[in-house]
């Protein structure tokens, strides 16, 4: 056994750390911790990533990892090296996040009075302002909830903790807050700022400063990077990157109240943006009305449609897009871009669109790789394959074949999709093959090409399979 021994602390009330505290004033009360850790276990957590030199202690039936990670044996033990490599720059959240638009239901032991109650609707209000596409609530109900907040009571400096990170789409579920901090009569002013950070924790970030946590903590042990620990410490694009004064994931606090920095809000909007566009994928005639939801509160709203020149309508403002088709000619891809401004970052949020009936032109004619490498369809047996380009706007088509005089000699039925087999196979001899495609704004002209029908039975083959045109 390795033994390991940390964090020998002069503590008094005025605690400063998220999850742990440091101070230099004297008091009549010492805590001590001798924690003897398997070495297996410090082993998993090295291998992981985590930093074991600090902050790792024996807790209920498993372990607090970097003061304010709780974890248990069977947690440990399957915890995977982040493939990628150690972090890198501030800010960070983990590999894994919470999915979808979700309503995020959060449990608060009603052990704690009113003020922590208070304290906790605080905490939800800042991360619901921001407009995610998680949004917090309360429920009464802890057996139904995705996060539950309980009270412990112990005599230590360790203020709370999360339950690690997400999983499979998940928040981490448990959070636990210290009474002996953390009540009605202390009223500390940390109190909503901490509910906030352990939320943080379970939704996917890590602490702003994890790479050097003497930034907040003030404390210098023989390694105060907090280091991948198994999850990822990824950087989120426009953060600083170094440590933030104020942020509400630094990993201790100075028991102030510390709502979200603005790159706090640029962390979390980059994370969990909630922007959506609502309106149809088809912009056949007419105005057709597009909005962005889920815009931060102070955010600018612009927005832009490439190619331009496919509208002779671009109305609308802010959050609303109101597009009308140059022509009943246009058919084309077009995207709409929705660009939100928050602090200086410009946040994009794209559709695709298509506008009029399927293209006829030679970029959407129908492939003819199935035959094209040899030049033919074979007449010899029931089948032969054929596909349109891999484009959206083909929701089903139809084939027809002509002979080289113009009579149609079979039109099938119409298929969905873009893909299909000619199932008449006519006697050897060439003739033409047309399809056309249909969408949500109309049936395409038939477009198609020459091409031979040989006995492949008895080999041979002939002709280049013709040009590739309207016919």
């Amino acid at each position: 056994m390795k033994k390991k021994t940390h964090l020998k602390l002069i503590v008094r009330t005025t605690i400063i750390s998220t999850l742990l505290f440091f101070t230099f004033s004297c008091t009549d009360s010492e805590v001590v911790y001798t924690n003897e850790i398997p070495q297996e276990i410090i082993a998993s957590l090295e291998k992981a990533g985590f930093a074991t030199e600090e902050g790792l202690r024996e807790f209920r039936d498993g372990y607090l990892v970097e003061t304010d990670i709780y974890l248990t044996r069977d947690q440990i033990e399957v915890l995977v090296p982040n493939e990628e490599g150690h972090p890198t720059t501030e800010q960070y959240r983990t590999n894994n996040l919470v999915s979808g638009f979700r309503t995020i239901r959060v449990f608060m032991d009603p052990d704690f009075g009113n003020f922590m109650q208070n304290a906790f609707d605080d905490a939800l209000a800042r991360y619901n302002a921001l407009n995610l596409r998680l949004t917090f609530v309360r429920t009464l109900n802890q057996n139904n909830s995705d996060i539950s907040i309980e009270a412990f009571f112990e005599n230590s400096i360790t203020l709370g903790f999360s339950a690690g990170s997400p999983s499979g789409g998940n928040p981490a579920r448990n959070i636990g807050l210290n009474t002996l901090y953390y009540s009605d009569v202390a009223a500390r002013p940390d109190a909503a700022t901490t509910i906030a950070h352990e939320i943080g924790h379970a939704v996917g970030f890590r602490h702003t400063d994890f790479m050097n946590r003497a930034f907040s903590c003030g404390v210098v042990e023989l390694n105060n990077d907090e280091g991948d620990a198994g999850v990822g410490a990824n950087h989120i694009p426009n953060t600083p990157v170094g440590p933030e004064a104020g942020s509400w994931m630094l990993a201790c606090s100075n028991n102030t109240n510390r709502p979200f920095t603005n790159a706090d809000q640029i962390a979390l909007i980059d994370t969990y943006a909630g922007l959506v566009i609502n309106g149809n994928t088809f912009v056949c005639s007419g105005n057709n009305t597009f909005t962005l939801t889920h815009v931060p509160q102070g955010g600018t709203v612009t927005w832009q449609v490439t190619p331009a020149n496919i509208l002779n309508q671009n109305t609308g403002n802010g959050t609303t897009a109101v597009l009308t088709p140059a022509s009943n000619l246009v058919s084309t891809e077009a995207t709409l871009t929705f660009s939100v401004v928050i602090n200086g970052v410009t946040f994009n949020s794209t559709k695709d669109i298509w506008v009029g009936k399927p293209d006829v032109g030679p970029d959407a004619q129908f492939s003819n790789d199935p035959y094209g490498s040899t030049g033919y369809f074979c007449s010899s047996h029931y089948g032969n394959t054929y596909s349109f380009p891999d484009a959206f706007e083909i929701s089903s088509h139809q084939y027809r074949l002509k002979n080289l005089s113009g009579t149609v000699l079979y039109t099938s039925s119409i298929r969905t999709g873009r893909s299909g087999t000619a199932t008449y196979t006519p006697p050897a001899g060439w003739y033409i093959f047309q399809a056309r495609a249909t969408n949500a704004c109309g049936t395409s002209q038939w477009i198609g090409t020459e091409v031979e029908y040989v006995d492949c039975s008895i080999g041979g083959g002939g002709g280049d399979g013709g040009e590739e045109g309207e016919l």
